[in-house]
């Protein structure tokens, strides 16, 4: 990836996050969460071949696409886990959702789950299923997850 590509794509997502934080505060935090998560699927299937055509304004719309999918999802993440406790609770349980959150599924493994996938089928389909499949546990989880008090989504 071109620094100017990363450049672009991450003020891209970087730029819109407050704005997105702020849409949490009108509407909830389960919705834009879900929208992000909703618009990362196609980007997961297609990404891959979109970045395999090598044409620039392909991938560049489609990593800028992803990095704002991201700051949907990132920016509604910290309240909604704040928000999953009470008050009494809210800076522990906060911490070790965030920490066994990671462990679990996030930075810690997922590169060496990809690598491994990418391996094992020498291609990048089962990448793809794998993310939808991180997509599908995040939308369970978001619907599992207890209703908010006092938030708008439960108006």
């Amino acid at each position: 990836m071109t620094p100017g590509l990363s450049l672009f794509s991450n003020s891209s997502g970087r730029s819109i996050a407050p704005l997105l934080g702020a849409l949490t505060d009108r509407i909830g935090r389960r919705p834009v969460y879900a929208a992000g998560v909703v618009a990362s699927v196609p980007l997961a299937l297609f990404f891959f071949h979109i970045v395999g055509t090598k044409d620039a304004a392909s991938i560049i719309a489609i990593v800028t696409a992803g990095m704002l999918c991201h700051a949907a999802m990132y920016a509604a993440q910290g309240a909604f886990i704040v928000e999953q406790f009470t008050p009494k609770l809210r800076y522990t349980g906060a911490s070790i959702a965030y920490t066994f959150g990671s462990l679990a599924a996030g930075a810690a493994f997922a590169p060496l789950i990809m690598g491994t996938i990418l391996k094992l089928t020498a291609g990048t389909g089962g990448i793809s299923v794998y993310i939808v499949t991180a997509l599908g546990v995040t939308a369970l989880c978001l619907r599992l997850a207890r209703p908010l008090a006092n938030k708008p989504e439960n108006n």
